[in-house]
């Protein structure tokens, strides 16, 4: 099998784990801020290190990354760099004043986060947090940012998804995105709210069905869903390269507040510390990302003719088994040679 083309495309960079929030399904358990947090000479230094990669993409996360009081300055640096800089919030503290300033240092694009109508957003993420977060979308949008809705569904909120486009729609936000909830972090107290393959199956087909709006997921199994998107690749091709699915390692990387690097933010299997080893070498060299890189799976997954399609959630399957190379738990289609 040859090696992926594509190289490092995205990466997310947490910027703290300090949170004005405590949802209940938080994969990073954010709230207080961790010792250490990576510096901003350090983070620019990441920046630097993703630009001569060949990165495309940077999404600041954390916690919440507007807690971060020199976040501009790290847009402005990412934007200067030649990347493309994303905020991931839950918007509460994006007045408009925030807006203008992060539209002002080059911005990309604001994710907010909203899981459900009000009550089902708020036993999730707190009293408040809803009003708080249609505000940030709206002072986003009113400064003419590329504004997007991340909606985690679970059992706790698949009946609000239709509520979510809809809102979507009536904001004006033009593309609505949507992932699994993975039970990791604070999440795990909430396993029994992950859902049914047939739930999330349906849940992409409403997600997909949405008139109106740019729907889409980084889910794997979105691709079985997409029209044409299968039929695009010839089985010659798909076994001689990685062509889509699961981006941890292959194409994404992740990069912790405290500098830890992780295949992606929701599978934390330790690939090294960039205040170690520079993150070109983490990248090229370190095993994990080695074996995800070239989808050497376990179970269903490893013998499944898409392999190299899909390669199913590694985040679901360290969670759900402990073996990030398992299989998927949340597969609904027909795995085979």
């Amino acid at each position: 099998m040859k090696a992926p083309e594509s190289g490092l495309y995205t990466a997310e960079i947490r910027v703290t784990r300090a949170c004005n929030l405590r949802c209940r399904h938080c994969s990073v358990a954010a709230g207080s801020p961790a010792e250490k947090e990576l510096t901003r000479e350090e983070i620019e230094g990441v920046l630097d290190d993703l630009a001569g990669m060949g990165a495309l993409y940077v999404v600041f996360t954390g916690g919440e990354p507007l807690l971060r009081p020199d976040i501009t300055d790290l847009v402005a640096y990412a934007s200067s760099r030649g990347l493309q800089p994303s905020i991931d919030t839950n918007g509460l503290l994006l007045t408009s004043e925030a807006a203008e300033d992060l539209k002002r240092a080059g911005v990309s694009t604001v994710q907010v986060s909203l899981d459900g109508a009000k009550k089902t957003h708020e036993a999730i993420r707190g009293e408040g947090s809803y009003d708080g977060a249609v505000s940030g979308i709206k002072n986003a949008l009113s400064q003419g940012i590329y504004t997007t809705i991340n909606f985690t569904i679970s059992r706790m909120n698949q009946g609000d998804l239709e509520d979510v486009i809809e809102l979507a729609r009536e904001l004006g936000v033009r593309a609505l995105s949507m992932e699994r909830f993975t039970p990791t972090g604070r999440g795990v107290e909430m396993r029994d709210a992950l859902q049914s393959p047939e739930e999330f199956k349906k849940s992409l087909e409403t997600l997909f069905s949405a008139e109106g709006l740019r729907t889409s997921s980084t889910d794997p199994l979105s691709i079985f869903l997409k029209d044409g998107f299968v039929a695009r690749y010839s089985g010659d091709e798909l076994g001689k390269r990685i062509c889509g699915g699961c981006t941890a390692g292959v194409a994404a990387i992740t990069i912790s507040y405290d500098g830890q690097v992780y295949p992606c933010p929701k599978l934390e299997v330790p690939c090294g510390n960039i205040r170690d080893r520079g993150l070109p070498e983490i990248w090229a060299e370190n095993r994990v990302i080695n074996r995800l890189r070239f989808r050497e799976l376990n179970g269903a997954c490893g013998t499944c003719r898409w392999r190299n399609l899909c390669g199913g959630c590694r985040a679901v399957a360290m969670a759900e088994s402990g073996n990030y190379l398992g299989e998927d738990p949340g597969c609904f289609i027909e795995a085979g040679p």
